[in-house]
């Protein structure tokens, strides 16, 4: 018997999926939440200008609306990092490729 795996669906290299949670609630019904985060594996990118960076600066956490399962609303719990990037001199988020749809090939 084949066991399901989300991963085919998330096609972005540098994020790691670390749950998926279906959640009832009475009033609103069923609603997908898929959380992922950075891999450590890969150094942090600035969005901005594509710099490698060194070091982190924080962690922060946003849930994003995505694609709905059948009728069951998706949403995903993104977690990414803030960095210090080393050509901007400015703190910016990392470039994961998940926020704009197109994986990032960095």
């Amino acid at each position: 018997m084949s066991s399901f795996s989300i991963s085919s669906l998330f096609p972005f290299r540098r994020v790691k999926i670390d749950g998926f949670e279906q959640i009832v609630d009475s009033d609103k019904g069923i609603a997908m939440f898929t959380t992922v985060s950075p891999d450590q594996r890969y150094a942090p990118i600035c969005y901005k200008c594509g710099s490698k960076a060194s070091g982190i600066h924080d962690n922060s956490q946003r849930t994003l609306r995505d694609l709905s399962f059948g009728n069951n609303p998706g949403f995903i719990i993104y977690n990414y990092r803030k960095i210090t990037c080393p050509n901007c001199g400015q703190t910016r988020v990392e470039d994961l490729g998940i926020i704009d749809g197109t994986p990032c090939n960095r």
